[in-house]
């Protein structure tokens, strides 16, 4: 019975901290109205960046599939892991891992809603001497990477459209 009452009292506690936070499920009600669909071209549609845009617009209730609608194009996508850039005791390197992606919205016609914008995110990692540039930590630095820049991208894609429901007729390039 003290156990019940042990858990059942952890459990509402961490309901209740997630929903003090502002944690909540993405929904609708969360992008702006007049983004409705939304089609996403990449220089590779396979790559962890473009399922993980399509999967969080999703959840946003985004038509990713409708092929009338405006257009993100990333231009480019580039990944560096450079030469270490310091020495720790000899016995580990910082290296510093860059994500950059050159992209811009378009209408269904090609006229733009945007500027290009390039987005990078850096992660400064401290490798051990024996696990330095591995392709496991280059792969999951691009992961970690790729996660922060979708979120990052569809803040400032929200952002533009936002900025043209307020005002209807003017596109964000004209604005910037």
């Amino acid at each position: 019975m003290r156990y019940r009452c042990v858990v059942l009292s952890l459990l509402i506690a961490a309901c209740l901290s997630l929903t003090a936070c502002g944690y909540h499920v993405p929904s609708k009600k969360d992008r702006p109205t007049n983004l409705l669909s939304l089609t996403i071209d990449t220089p590779n549609n396979d790559s962890y960046l473009s399922v993980l845009l399509e999967r969080q617009l999703s959840a946003f209730g985004v038509n990713i599939k409708q092929k009338n609608g405006p257009q993100l194009i990333v231009k480019s996508l580039s990944f560096t892991h450079p030469q270490p850039v310091l020495f720790n005791s000899g016995t580990s390197y910082t290296v510093q891992h860059t994500l950059t992606a050159s992209w811009q919205l378009l209408t269904h016609d090609g006229t733009p809603l945007s500027k290009v914008i390039v987005t990078t995110q850096r992660l400064p990692i401290i490798h051990n001497a024996n696990q330095f540039d591995t392709p496991s930590i280059q792969r999951l630095t691009y992961r970690h990477l790729s996660k922060r820049l979708a979120q990052l991208m569809i803040y400032r894609i929200f952002a533009n459209f936002s900025a043209q429901q307020k005002a209807p007729g003017v596109t964000h390039a004209a604005q910037s």
